[in-house]
């Protein structure tokens, strides 16, 4: 599956998860001037979840002018819901082929943790309330989540998709939802 052939639109929250899809985009073969990112301007304040929801429909009529191997990326924190039901929140139906979700359980810092100790059976469990959520977002919300990005996608080179390592369900969800649609595009 060849990354470097896609023009990818990442719309997303905030700068972690800009900078970790990028990181993992880039990791697996994509260039970096064939990714754009559409984000909320910091200084515009409020929620990145709100931005998200209501660029979403510009996004995709955006992604409908546009050439065939265009892929929108939506980062988008599930918070206290599963990242099911946050993912259904956006669409009634399927989504296109071109859309790809990824959805951390609570927030991407969760993945952080995890990438960032792997050798802990206890970092693959996701916050189970907000006050670990919270605990978890203030401890890794300075990491290098570019980085991590990369070494997520380092990671998946030597794994296998029926047997994948102990990670959090989630982090699972999103790359196996990414993978598949990828490999199931004809061109």
């Amino acid at each position: 599956m060849s990354y470097s052939k896609y023009q990818y639109t990442i719309l997303c929250e905030d700068i972690p998860q800009s900078h970790f899809v990028r990181g993992w985009l880039v990791e697996r073969g994509a260039i970096d001037r064939k990714i754009s990112i559409d984000m909320m301007p910091g200084e515009e304040g409020g929620s990145g979840k709100e931005y998200v929801r209501n660029y979403f429909k510009s996004a995709q009529k955006k992604l409908r002018r546009r050439p065939e191997h265009s892929i929108l990326i939506v980062v988008m924190d599930a918070d206290n819901l599963s990242p099911e039901e946050a993912e259904k929140k956006f669409l009634a139906a399927s989504a296109p082929d071109k859309i790809f979700f990824i959805v951390p359980h609570w927030h991407i810092e969760t993945w952080a943790r995890w990438l960032s100790k792997q050798s802990d059976p206890e970092s693959c469990k996701e916050p189970e309330s907000r006050r670990e959520s919270v605990l978890c977002k203030n401890r890794y919300k300075n990491a290098k989540f570019g980085k991590l990005g990369k070494h997520l996608s380092q990671l998946m080179k030597g794994m296998s998709p029926d047997d994948p390592p102990p990670m959090p369900a989630s982090l699972h969800r999103a790359i196996s939802h990414v993978q598949q649609k990828l490999s199931q595009r004809s061109y």
